[in-house]
């Protein structure tokens, strides 16, 4: 889940793939088989701004399944002038950004109630809604778990990698000791990143 949420924050990736992986978020908090029970009430609180956007006059929670479609399937333009893949218009394009953003902000607010996400409390004087972890911070902390994840996932590679050097050709082996020598080195790194 972290990962999907370090990608949806990476402006170098294309918007439906961030889109994607924010909905992936959704789908694996709120997805029971095929239904979406706890969905509702977490868009009911949004659903005013999602109608002051004006993109579509569907529901919310429809609007979004629907842009996970559009975003999900791509097509193949088969017209002589634009033969190829074709992602979205420019029309689709903007109301998937303003879509994207909202339904960004939904779902890091709700992983500031269900993660242990440290918030400092506001002196007396301010009020409670400047007591909220913010996006950087949530961003952060989610930095470094994934930082932390990749560091594990580089560690078991570097066992499979040692395991596979054994009974090989000494140059094949080598070459799956040093694979596993750089993926620590990688893994220690990540750590450091982590602290």
């Amino acid at each position: 889940m972290f990962k999907l949420l370090s990608d949806s924050q990476q402006p170098t990736l294309p918007l439906p793939y961030r889109y994607l992986s924010v909905y992936k978020v959704l789908e694996k908090e709120f997805k029971v088989g095929k239904k979406w029970p706890g969905l509702p009430g977490l868009l009911s609180p949004y659903e005013a701004e999602y109608r002051n956007l004006r993109i579509s006059g569907r529901s919310l929670e429809n609007y979004i399944h629907e842009v996970r479609d559009l975003c999900a399937h791509i097509k193949l333009d088969t017209s002589p002038a634009t033969l190829g893949i074709t992602g979205l218009n420019n029309e689709e394009l903007g109301k998937v950004e303003q879509l994207f953003a909202l339904l960004k902000k939904i779902v890091l607010q709700h992983l500031t109630t269900v993660l242990p996400i440290q918030v400092q409390h506001a002196p007396p004087q301010q009020s409670i809604a400047d007591s909220r972890a913010t996006e950087p911070e949530v961003k952060a902390r989610l930095d470094r778990v994934r930082d932390e994840d990749q560091a594990a996932e580089l560690e078991r590679q570097a066992d499979h990698w040692e395991h596979e050097a054994h009974g090989r050709p000494a140059a094949l082996s080598d070459a799956f000791l040093e694979c596993a020598r750089q993926a620590r080195k990688l893994a220690g790194l990540l750590k450091m990143l982590a602290c």
